[in-house]
């Protein structure tokens, strides 16, 4: 099945990227977003991770955490990575649902867990 998985992978990366690059070769490719909920502690997955960093200028992740700091490429890659989506979900409005991270029960617990997640980014800046 990895074979598999490795072989439809690569196609699919390299097809998308091409056919990016074949419209605007400067616009960004930014792959599909990862939702490997359990990595970086499951490792199982890095190889679609890696395949994706071969063909995307960006390399994209769901991270729904309390905290987004354990986020880096494995094995020490060295290419860009972006959170393209998260939240903490409130019981007081909107969907009414506690998502997928069980805490703030309020508005201000909600922007106190957001305003923590972003300072904990600690993004070098150059």
């Amino acid at each position: 099945m990895r074979e598999f998985m490795t072989e439809f992978t690569t196609r699919y990366y390299a097809s998308c990227s091409s056919a990016v690059k074949a419209v605007d070769e400067k616009m960004l490719y930014m792959g599909c977003r990862m939702d490997f909920h359990l990595y970086p502690e499951d490792t199982s997955l890095n190889y679609i991770i890696r395949i994706a960093s071969k063909y995307c200028d960006v390399v994209s992740f769901n991270r729904y955490r309390y905290t987004c700091s354990g986020l880096v490429p494995p094995d020490g890659g060295d290419y860009p990575i972006i959170i393209g989506e998260f939240h903490f979900g409130s019981l007081e409005t909107g969907l009414l649902q506690p998502g997928l991270r069980m805490l703030p029960t309020t508005r201000s617990g909600q922007l106190s867990m957001i305003i923590m997640y972003i300072v904990r980014l600690r993004i070098p800046i150059s």
